[in-house]
């Protein structure tokens, strides 16, 4: 399965890492890829991800349950700034002769709410955990692999 995204930003940088999106059924999935290139142009740029994964299992033929999908989070990553605004204005997945498109799909204002979650989760954490206890992490993370933020931050690394 192959993903073309369009995204309005301006940090001239910017790229998605992964993309956490919750199923119509409520399923969370991380999307990653195998592969990925980046066109800049004015005011955003256009994304191909090759080889797309939910977490690290390959999503090939599995297009039918990204119908109707949200959103929740784009990881994202600038060298540069660290204030990441971005607008992903449309999505479009394929696979064969089959494609699935979202059109205004997400914008950083979406990621607040997001931002003061991962702070929590993080400070239950630090409080619950011994340090690198990997076991009772990996439970907490959205695909079952701890998140390197989250781990250097209660000093597992």
């Amino acid at each position: 399965m192959d993903l073309t995204v369009l995204a309005r930003t301006n940090v001239k940088d910017l790229v998605i890492d992964y993309i956490d999106v919750i199923s119509q059924d409520g399923k969370v999935l991380s999307l990653n890829w195998d592969w990925s290139s980046v066109t800049r142009v004015v005011g955003g740029f256009m994304a191909e991800y090759e080889g797309v994964c939910f977490g690290k299992e390959s999503a090939e033929g599995k297009m039918k349950e990204l119908e109707g999908m949200k959103i929740y989070h784009a990881g994202l990553y600038s060298e540069k700034e660290k204030k990441l605004d971005i607008t992903i204005d449309a999505m479009s997945f394929s696979e064969g002769d089959e494609t699935l498109d979202f059109t205004s799909v997400y914008s950083t204002d979406d990621d607040n709410e997001f931002s003061k979650f991962i702070i929590e989760v993080e400070r239950f954490l630090k409080d619950n955990l011994q340090p690198c206890d990997y076991e009772r992490l990996d439970a907490y993370s959205l695909d079952g692999f701890a998140d390197d933020i989250i781990m250097k931050n209660i000093n597992c690394r």
